[in-house]
C-alpha cells in the first residue's frame, strides 16, 4: 500500500510569510525615510556671540555655511541669532563671525536642533589680525581640500593648508586702512597658481576662486536670512498689510494703545528713529489729514515705541531719514490707525536693502566708486524712467555700496568706463531693481581688463607710446567706425598699459592704426600687441 509523502517547507520559504516580510520591510523603509525627510532635514540653530568676558556682542554678522549654500544674520541686543534650515547633511555646518573690533572667528558646528551654540570672541588689538580664506573651484564652487597656500605680505612668508571644507586661517599685520596686498600661490591637484598679487581685507571671510592657472580673491555674496512675518487674517478690525509698502498693521487682544515696531532689513531694531503721532481729521473734501500732535518719541533698543492713546483714529509719521525712497505709503504718513480700549494696535515697518558690488577683472574690490539710486515713474508711453534720487554714496573697502530703501522698484546709476553695463536707456545704470521688505538685493558688477603690450622694431619694450580706446558703432554701410573715446594713456617703462572696461567690443587706436573688435568679458583679461588679440 502506497502512501503520500507530505513535503515540508521552512517558514521562511512559505509564500505568505515571504509576502508579510516584504510588506513589513517596505513599511519600515517608508517610516525611516519619512522620519529622515521630516526631522533630519529641518534644523534650527541658535548661536550666541559674546566677548571673552561673557558680554553679549550685538550687530555681529554670523555666516552659516552648509552643503547647499550659505546664509547670514546679525546678532540682536542679546548677541543671538537663530537659523531655520532645510539641509541634507547637518554634520557639515560651519559658522563664521565678523565684527568691527573682534577677531574674525570660524568653527565647525556639531549640534542637535534647538541647542544653543556659544561663541566667544577675542578683542582685536594692534595691527595683528586673523583672516579666514576658503579655497573653492571658480567654476563649480566646490571646496578644495589639502591645498598648500603661500602668502607673501610685508616681506614675510606664511604657509597653511586648506582643511576638508577648503578653509584656512592666517594672521597678518594690517595697515590702518584695513587691507593688504599679498602675493598668493596655490599648488594643489590640477591647480598651479603662483605669485598672484591680490588684496586681502581685514575682518572679512574671503574666497580664493581657483582656476587651473589663475585665482581670484573676493568677498562671497551671502544672502541675509530674514524671519518671515506672522501672517494675520484680514478683518474689519485687522486690515491687511499695505501691499508692497513694508507696512504691517495688526490688532492684538491683549494690551492697549498704539505700538510702533521699526526694524532694519536684517531684522535688527532700528534704534533712535524719531516718530510722531497725530489725531486724524478730515479736510473739506473728506480726505484724512493730520490734526493735532498727541505723542512723539524715539524707537528703543528693542525696536519698539509705545504710545498710550485714548480711543480714536490716529496718524503715524516717521522721520524722513527712516523713510528712504518711496516712503512708507503713497501719502506722507500712515493713516487710519484705529485705537480702541482693551486692544493694542501695532504697526510694523521694515525696509529692504540694496547692495551694489563692483570688482575688477581679477576680483579686486573697486573702492570709492560713486553711485546714485533713484525712484522710478512712468513716461507718457508707460516706460519706466528715473524720478527722485533716494540714495547716493561710494563703495567701501570691500567694493560694496549699501542703501536702505522702502520696498519698490529702483534704478541704480553708476558711471563705469565703457559701454552701459545695465539696461538704462539714457546714461549708465540698471532699471527695475526690486527691493522687498526684510531682504537684501545685490547687484554684482564685474569688469574686464585690456592688457596692451608693445615692442619696438628691435623687439624691445615700446615705452611712452600714446594710445586710445574707443567704443564701436557701424556706419551706414555696416562698417565699424570709432564711437566714444573711453580711455587714453601711454605705455609704461615695460611697454605695458592696462585699462578696466565694461563688457563689449572695443577699438584700440595707436597712431594711424586701429584694431577693431577687441572683446572684453566680465572677469577676463584680454591681451593685445596692438595688431592681434589673445585671451
Amino acid at each position: 500500500m502506497s502512501s503520500k509523502r507530505k513535503l515540508w517547507k521552512p517558514w521562511g520559504d512559505h509564500p505568505i510569510v515571504v509576502f508579510i516580510f516584504v510588506v513589513a520591510a517596505l513599511i519600515t523603509i517608508v517610516v525611516f525615510l519619512k522620519g529622515y525627510l521630516v526631522n533630519q532635514n529641518h534644523l534650527t540653530v541658535s548661536i550666541r556671540v559674546a566677548s571673552e568676558a561673557g558680554s553679549s556682542i550685538s550687530n555681529a554678522k554670523v555666516i552659516l555655511l552648509y552643503s547647499e549654500g550659505a546664509v547670514s544674520q546679525y546678532t540682536d541686543v542679546n548677541g543671538t541669532v537663530t537659523f531655520s534650515l532645510s539641509i541634507d547633511d547637518p554634520k557639515g555646518l560651519r559658522a563664521v563671525v565678523e565684527t568691527e573690533k573682534y577677531q574674525i572667528y570660524e568653527t565647525q558646528i556639531q549640534t542637535m536642533s534647538n541647542d544653543i551654540v556659544n561663541i566667544r570672541l577675542e578683542e582685536r588689538k594692534g595691527s595683528r589680525a586673523d583672516i579666514i580664506l576658503r579655497v573653492v573651484d571658480n567654476e563649480t564652487g566646490a571646496p578644495i581640500s589639502d591645498a598648500p597656500i603661500t602668502l607673501v605680505a610685508n616681506g614675510d612668508i606664511y604657509k597653511e593648508v586648506s582643511d576638508s571644507d577648503g578653509f584656512t586661517q592666517f594672521t597678518l599685520d594690517f595697515p590702518v586702512e584695513g587691507k593688504i596686498d599679498a602675493e598668493i600661490s596655490v599648488i594643489a591637484k590640477e591647480y598651479r597658481v603662483e605669485n598672484q598679487i591680490r588684496t586681502l581685507l581685514l575682518g572679512k571671510l574671503q574666497y580664493i576662486l581657483l582656476s587651473p592657472s589663475s585665482l581670484i580673491v573676493q568677498v562671497p555674496n551671502i544672502p541675509t536670512a530674514v524671519q518671515a512675518p506672522v501672517e494675520m487674517a484680514a478683518s474689519e478690525n485687522n486690515p491687511p498689510s499695505l501691499d508692497g509698502s513694508g507696512v504691517e498693521i495688526a490688532e492684538e487682544a491683549t494690551g492697549s494703545g498704539l505700538r510702533l515696531i521699526i526694524l532694519k532689513p536684517d531684522s535688527r531694531p532700528w534704534e533712535g528713529v524719531y516718530v510722531e503721532a497725530y489725531e486724524q481729521i478730515t479736510d473739506v473734501n473728506g480726505n484724512p489729514v493730520r490734526g493735532s500732535r498727541v505723542r512723539n518719541g524715539h524707537i528703543n533698543q528693542q525696536g519698539l515705541l509705545d504710545f498710550d492713546l485714548s480711543d480714536g483714529v490716529f496718524v503715524i509719521c516717521v522721520d524722513a531719514g527712516a523713510s528712504p525712497g518711496y516712503g512708507w505709503t503713497d501719502r506722507d504718513c500712515i493713516y487710519n490707525l484705529d485705537v480702541s480700549s482693551g486692544k493694542l494696535r501695532s504697526v510694523k515697518l521694515q525696509p529692504g536693502q540694496l547692495e551694489v558690488a563692483i570688482a575688477g577683472a581679477t576680483g579686486e574690490p573697486w573702492q570709492g566708486i560713486y553711485y546714485e539710486v533713484f525712484t522710478q515713474k512712468k513716461d507718457v508711453s508707460g516706460n519706466p524712467v528715473i524720478d527722485k534720487r533716494a540714495a547716493s554714496g561710494h563703495t567701501d573697502n570691500a567694493g560694496i555700496a549699501y542703501a536702505i530703501l522702502t520696498p519698490g522698484l529702483y534704478t541704480v546709476s553708476l558711471d563705469l568706463r565703457g559701454y552701459n553695463w545695465g539696461n538704462l536707456p539714457s546714461g549708465k545704470g540698471q532699471l527695475d531693481i526690486a527691493i522687498a521688505k526684510g531682504q537684501s538685493n545685490r547687484i554684482n558688477i564685474r569688469l574686464g581688463q585690456l592688457h596692451i603690450g608693445l615692442r619696438d622694431p628691435s623687439g624691445q619694450p615700446a615705452t611712452n607710446v600714446y594710445m586710445e580706446v574707443f567704443t564701436e558703432k557701424d556706419d551706414i554701410n555696416g562698417q565699424h567706425i570709432l564711437a566714444d573715446r573711453v580711455w587714453d594713456g601711454r605705455t609704461d617703462t615695460g611697454g605695458f598699459a592696462k585699462v578696466d572696461l565694461t563688457k563689449g567690443l572695443y577699438a584700440l587706436k595707436i597712431g594711424d592704426n586701429i584694431l577693431y573688435d577687441i572683446p572684453i568679458e566680465e572677469g577676463t583679461i584680454t591681451e593685445t600687441d596692438g595688431s592681434s588679440v589673445a585671451k
